[in-house]
């Protein structure tokens, strides 16, 4: 009997060792997270000049039973912005990948209001506020590495944002449609909503430890719920155009 057994298990082992080995051949072909050796993990802080996509809010004037009208705001051609960035590097089935938290902010100066039921434009000295934005952000970069120095990237990220429109309003020198003369403010309320961007740049080694970044962005909060000095609710998306500056350095 013990003849018998002994001869099966041998049988068997020598059957089912090629369907074993497939399988551990299987076993090796799934992805493995690798973390480099040196330089993996970084911080980063950044420098921005955005340029601010038009906002509008909603504004119903007291005179004639309450007038409608959409404000719609210019900004100057550039604001100012900064980040700071706590990250690391990953290799992934071949991909170089950086993963990241980020906070910044960024602040544009309102440049003209145009009340499109009234088609009047204020700008200069007659309008005046300042949109100021605040967001925290979880990154994914894929950095496109090379023989040389100069490493292009890739890079999306979402999380969340905070908007507070500062003192919106006009200088009015009469009375119009029951506002005014003098100053009035429009708006003067913050919101939060989804924060996202994308964008593309270039790093540079400087040295083994600190690189260079040019990079550019486009960012967006979604859904931005207001209220106006009058009471008006509205729905605000923000939108940014996002030249930067950075300097990375690893550990």
């Amino acid at each position: 009997m013990f003849r018998v057994i002994a001869a099966t298990f041998a049988a068997t082992s020598i059957l089912t060792a090629p369907a074993i080995a497939a399988d551990l051949d299987k076993m090796s072909d799934v992805p493995v997270i690798e973390v480099a050796d040196e330089g993996t993990v970084y911080v980063a802080a950044r420098i921005a000049g955005a340029f601010s996509a038009n906002t509008a809010f909603g504004l119903t004037a007291p005179a004639g039973g309450g007038t409608f009208t959409s404000i719609t705001n210019d900004y100057d051609s550039i604001g100012w912005g900064g980040s700071l960035a706590i990250g690391n590097s990953y290799k992934i089935m071949g991909l170089n990948l950086r993963a990241e938290l980020e906070l910044g902010t960024s602040s544009a100066n309102v440049k003209s209001h145009t009340l499109n039921a009234l088609a009047t434009t204020l700008g200069g000295a007659n309008a005046f506020g300042k949109t100021t934005t605040t967001y925290g952000l979880a990154n994914v970069a894929i950095d496109l590495k090379n023989a040389s120095r100069f490493t292009p990237y890739v890079t999306a990220g979402a999380g969340y944002g905070r908007v507070d429109f500062k003192n919106h309003g006009v200088a009015l020198a009469a009375a119009t449609v029951g506002l005014g003369p003098g100053n009035v403010t429009a708006m003067n309320d913050s919101g939060n909503g989804l924060a996202w961007q994308v964008g593309a740049g270039m790093s540079m080694d400087v040295t083994e430890t600190v690189a260079v970044e040019l990079g550019y962005e486009y960012f967006g909060i979604e859904n931005v719920r207001l209220t106006g000095a009058l009471g008006d609710n509205s729905k605000v998306h923000v939108r940014q155009h996002k030249a930067e500056l950075g300097l990375r350095l690893k550990f």
